[in-house]
């Protein structure tokens, strides 16, 4: 036998270097089983080419082997997929039909899990299992309640059908936000930029806006109010506002001016709205001081999340 293995080494140890390589670059290759068949008919062909007839018998006797047992799993794979088909079949027709529950907002909830022993563990062992191959699968032994009623798929299924179910309701709702997001933004876009066109509606719709908002609000009226057009108290504390509907940024002078005037007031913060925005100087004051400094963005922003769009 050691004489036979070492006057043939030669096409054992290409055989067996072929298909290592082969493996590399195949799927085909999964365990050792499957090598040892390769290695098997590699060898098998090198031994017609060289026409060696002490290797080929034993040769043929072992890819008689392999042959026979490819096809006893073959057969077991095609009786295990048809009984688990029909188990399946089965446990969708006679499965309810799964609902989806909503919040207030009629934004669908996510279901639960199904509440049995190690939930979590269980359900991924099904999700694995139903992943692998034919060959796979019969390495593996089901649990006896895998396919029983209220089982192991019965209750993944459900869970998976109504969790696809919420997904799809989901990638709806959020459609659906999205496109109510975009006309609300839209809506307020238009309604602040006609606002704009008259300075003393601009004041009153920023006084609208603060109201909404839960304040107490005070619209002046005439001069003489140092630049303060509105003033605003919420929770014990006061503050004054200046509005500006130009169409370009506002400088740093108007907003040192409207600071100048904050403890004639005896307001605790101050807030500085202008359209278009202020200029760098005029951010640069506002730094590190309870002055607050509104553009057209934040109005939008502002408006979309306190009033009421219809």
């Amino acid at each position: 036998m050691f004489d036979f293995i070492i006057n043939n080494m030669f096409e054992l140890i290409l055989a067996m270097i072929i298909v290592y390589l082969f493996a590399l670059f195949s799927n085909e290759i999964q365990n050792k089983y499957d090598y040892f068949k390769f290695v098997t008919y590699l060898t098998y062909f090198f031994s017609l080419l060289n026409r060696n007839i002490k290797l080929g018998i034993p040769i043929i006797l072992l890819v008689c082997y392999f042959q026979v047992v490819d096809y006893v799993n073959e057969e077991k794979c095609q009786k295990r997929q048809e009984y688990e088909e029909k188990q399946k079949n089965r446990i969708k027709n006679e499965l309810p039909p799964q609902k989806i529950t909503y919040d207030n907002n009629r934004k669908p909830i996510k279901p639960i899990l199904f509440d049995f022993h190690t939930t979590k563990a269980r359900y991924d062992f099904v999700e694995r299992y139903e992943n692998k191959t034919a060959k796979e699968k019969l390495k593996i032994k089901l649990p006896a309640n895998y396919f029983s009623p209220n089982g192991l798929y019965e209750q993944y299924l459900s869970y998976k059908i109504a969790y696809d179910l919420y997904q799809n309701e989901l990638e709806s709702y959020n459609l659906k936000q999205i496109c109510i997001e975009q006309q609300k933004k839209s809506y307020w876009q238009k309604y602040w930029k006609e606002k704009c066109k008259n300075g003393f509606e601009f004041e009153i719709a920023v006084g609208n806006l603060y109201q909404e908002m839960g304040y107490n609000v005070k619209v002046t009226q005439g001069t003489g109010d140092g630049g303060v057009d509105i003033v605003i108290s919420k929770d014990g504390k006061k503050g004054i506002i200046q509005c500006k509907a130009h169409n370009h940024p506002v400088g740093p002078n108007d907003i040192r001016a409207l600071w100048g005037v904050k403890d004639d007031f005896k307001a605790d913060y101050v807030i500085f709205v202008a359209y278009s925005g202020v200029t760098c100087g005029g951010y640069e004051f506002a730094k590190n001081k309870n002055y607050e400094i509104i553009d057209v963005n934040d109005l939008i922003n502002m408006s979309i999340k306190t009033k009421k769009f219809s």
